[in-house]
């Protein structure tokens, strides 16, 4: 079997090569970063839920996962009308779902490979195949050749150089040719770890999910999830009055001053913690850890051509708390 070019090393990647390693395949990451493991402080959650839970266990990382995570005993919605009083919603009560930093995740799947089959600082900057061969080249000046796999997330440098190509051919499908478009922004930070006698949610081993839904004149949604650590992980979701489409690099060179501005716009508001606004929350977070991520959403309907395969991106992050809930 020809050797598997894995590029993008993030979450899909990673697993995919923690697959083949244990297969005794031949594969290598590509990865653009320069440095192999992440900060805790900054990232989001990732909810383990009980569909991905089996495939870890063969892999033996269900319980290393286990280890730095807390499973999530419920769900509860608050719902607010803004100038209004406040309600609750039923409880969701999460079967077998536990909750993780995506930094502690990543960085035991990093644990998993070889180093000197992830390969840092190589920044994919076309694809290109034939009839016989398909080759990645890196920005560096090096290129690999076998099987290519795009796992280098919604803004895949992969799938703009097959689409062209294809396109180019008269071979690419016409719903493709649309971009990706969002109608929706977010807001994700972790807390710096927090006194256990003042958030008495982080005390339990257990992470009860507390979410407030504000409806009214500047709509959002807001979610807290009790870490590991005595850290609080929160995202703070937006509506954006129109449609954007987004381009074809993902730009993070405007990432704080998105974060800036909607920290200024919803710093007075309530969130799900009684007695803590927004701006408590944002205070509470290291600087410079927040990320504005515009929720992007498209449906690709190519998604292999010879030996060219991409990996897909989840558009709406915040289903994954939902999975497996059941009403008290």
């Amino acid at each position: 079997m020809e050797k598997v070019i894995i590029v993008g090393g993030g979450l899909g990647g990673l697993l995919l090569a923690i697959l083949l390693e244990r297969a005794s395949l031949d594969y290598v990451v590509l990865e653009r970063l320069t440095v192999a493991k992440h900060p805790l402080e900054g990232g989001g959650v990732i909810a383990i839920t009980s569909q991905i839970q089996p495939a870890l266990k063969q892999l033996g990382l269900l319980d290393k996962l286990k280890e730095v995570s807390k499973p999530i005993s419920r769900i509860t919605v608050h719902e607010v009308e803004q100038g209004g009083g406040k309600q609750m919603a039923p409880c969701g009560v999460i079967d077998s779902t536990f909750s993780m930093g995506r930094p502690e995740l990543y960085n035991i799947l990093v644990d998993q490979i070889p180093a000197e089959k992830f390969l840092l600082g190589k920044q994919v900057q076309e694809v290109r195949q034939n009839d016989k061969v398909a080759i990645c080249r890196c920005t560096d000046g090096s290129s690999y050749q076998g099987i290519i796999i795009g796992a280098d997330g919604a803004y895949s440098t992969v799938r703009l150089s097959l689409y062209h190509q294809l396109k180019d051919a008269g071979l690419l499908d016409a719903r493709d040719y649309k971009p990706m478009q969002y109608e929706q922004q977010a807001l994700v930070g972790m807390t710096r770890p927090l006194e256990p006698e003042q958030f008495t949610l982080i005390k339990s081993e257990h992470s009860d999910t507390r979410v407030l839904v504000s409806q009214g004149g500047k709509p959002f949604t807001v979610w807290c999830v009790p870490m590991t650590l005595n850290r609080m992980c929160w995202m703070l979701d937006q509506p954006l009055a129109e449609r954007y489409d987004c381009p074809d690099v993902e730009d993070f060179s405007s990432n704080q001053q998105r974060a800036n501005e909607m920290c200024a716009a919803y710093r007075s508001m309530q969130s799900p913690l009684e007695g803590v606004l927004l701006g408590d929350l944002f205070d509470m977070t290291p600087a410079g850890t927040m990320l504005a991520l515009p929720r992007e959403e498209g449906m690709f309907v190519t998604w292999t051509h010879g030996k060219i395969a991409l990996m897909g991106d989840g558009s709406d992050y915040s289903r994954q708390y939902c999975k497996g809930v059941r009403k008290q």
